[in-house]
């Protein structure tokens, strides 16, 4: 089966865009997230974000295309109001909004790793879909044990 070069540079750009909106996002919630590990956690993530566009944009770039300009998007612009609408009530807000906005990208990279990819992207956006799976876990692992309430309780030291 032939893979189409300009389908893959269109999920290719449709990732990044996710990307580009999902560390937006992030920005938003950590600044209303009171307890610093879980605020040190999200910063992380949205490195991770960051580093996806990087790559992904890379990735077009060999397929012979231009990037589109990491800014976000319509769609961005959304998911950025409502997480900060969410954000606003706090921890939990925030990583409420940030569960939705990672569903909607494991969805996103899930959909993508169903096509016929190249090897070397296949493996890229395969990496990319673990650091989303793992970055829902943690949040809903966060939200399941309300664990902006136990550091609260202790001081809030870790």
């Amino acid at each position: 089966m032939k893979v189409d070069t300009q389908e893959i540079i269109l999920q290719l750009s449709n990732l990044m865009q996710l990307d580009v909106d999902a560390a937006q996002a992030y920005q938003e919630a950590i600044k209303n997230i009171e307890v610093t590990n879980i605020r040190d956690q999200l910063s992380h993530y949205r490195e991770d974000h960051l580093r996806h566009i990087k790559e992904l944009s890379a990735a077009i770039r060999k397929l012979g295309a231009t990037p589109p300009i990491a800014k976000p998007g319509l769609k961005g612009f959304i998911i950025d109001t409502f997480t900060e609408l969410q954000s606003i009530t706090g921890t939990e807000g925030a990583l409420t909004a940030m569960r939705g906005n990672e569903e909607l990208t494991n969805d996103s990279y899930r959909t993508a790793l169903e096509h016929e990819l190249p090897d070397e992207i296949r493996t890229l956006l395969e990496s990319n879909f673990k650091d989303e799976q793992r970055h829902l876990r943690y949040i809903e692992k966060v939200l399941e044990h309300r664990a902006w309430e136990h550091k609260r309780a202790a001081g809030n030291r870790a």
